[in-house]
């Protein structure tokens, strides 16, 4: 249960009402069943996870349009504790739409489903790493890489290799997280430059989502395309939008991920300090890794 995660989400599970116990939350839908009660009240039990755990609620008095839902799609709505009868009541469920997700990352990130996380400690540390970027723009970046529900799950459970470096289940989240928090901690220029890096941190690696299966072997694209040339792929819809909100921080971040290293024969040499950091870190993080 990830209860410590909370307090990273302030105004997240907000108190509508402190007598009635009624709160708005944001949950991932996993699971919606027609029910009928002993005095014959059709009702829904509806089975939604966050990152403090996975519960049933209750939906009376309403039919929701559930074809507009998506299962492990995010929804909004609102509870009322029920504690005297043992159950929560749900109202107003809502699905939350890509562009309120990226206008409110907490919403979403505050929704990842506690059952789809392998460590709760390495958990705590992206989330954390997440909620400290500044730049609006670049958390609604990550944010639209992540809606992608197959990318998010893949991620978080994904080894980092097979062989050589973080080389277990959730390897992936693990060495992204590193990577990050050793950028985080240089004296860059700005803030900006900071949050940048960070970005590209945490997805730089992201093309092993396509690549690397939890059950610790290639997926069939990943024995014919290497991971470097997927990452471009994955986040192609975020990188368009990021197109038309700022241009050169787009090119940026393409730039950083697929410049070559020092002493690399082919390749376009690094144009900014922020590409060398990161090869350093990301060097640093498996170096770390395989001595450990």
């Amino acid at each position: 249960m990830m209860h410590n995660l909370l307090p990273i989400f302030p105004g997240c599970l907000t108190t509508l009402n402190k007598r009635t116990q009624c709160f708005f939350g944001s949950f991932r839908l996993i699971g919606c069943v027609a029910k009928v009660s002993r005095l014959g009240e059709p009702y829904w039990s509806i089975k939604v996870a966050d990152i403090s755990g996975v519960r049933e609620v209750l939906l009376f008095d309403e039919a929701p349009r559930w074809d507009t839902f998506i299962m492990n799609g995010v929804i909004t709505m609102e509870l009322s504790m029920r504690p005297q009868a043992g159950f929560i009541v749900a109202k107003k469920p809502e699905l939350l739409r890509l562009s309120n997700a990226m206008m409110e990352p907490a919403l979403f990130w505050k929704a990842l489903p506690v059952n789809w996380c392998l460590s709760e400690w390495v958990v705590e540390r992206f989330l954390t790493m997440l909620m400290g970027i500044q730049s609006e723009m670049l958390l609604a970046f990550i944010t639209r890489v992540f809606w992608q529900s197959e990318v998010l799950q893949a991620f978080l459970s994904a080894p980092a290799s097979l062989n050589y470096h973080h080389n277990y289940q959730g390897g992936l989240l693990e060495h992204s997280v590193e990577t990050a928090e050793i950028v985080a901690s240089l004296p860059l220029c700005n803030e900006f430059d900071r949050d940048v890096l960070i970005t590209a941190a945490l997805l730089h690696d992201i093309g092993k989502t396509k690549t690397l299966a939890s059950n610790m072997r290639r997926s069939q694209l990943g024995k014919l395309v290497d991971h470097d040339e997927m990452t471009l792929e994955v986040c192609s819809d975020a990188l368009r939008w990021l197109d038309n909100e700022h241009a050169d921080t787009a090119i940026l971040l393409r730039h950083i991920w697929t410049c070559s290293s020092p002493g690399a024969r082919y390749g376009y040499k690094a144009e900014t300090y922020l590409a060398p950091a990161l090869q350093l870190a990301d060097q640093m993080s498996s170096k770390m890794a395989r001595s450990a």
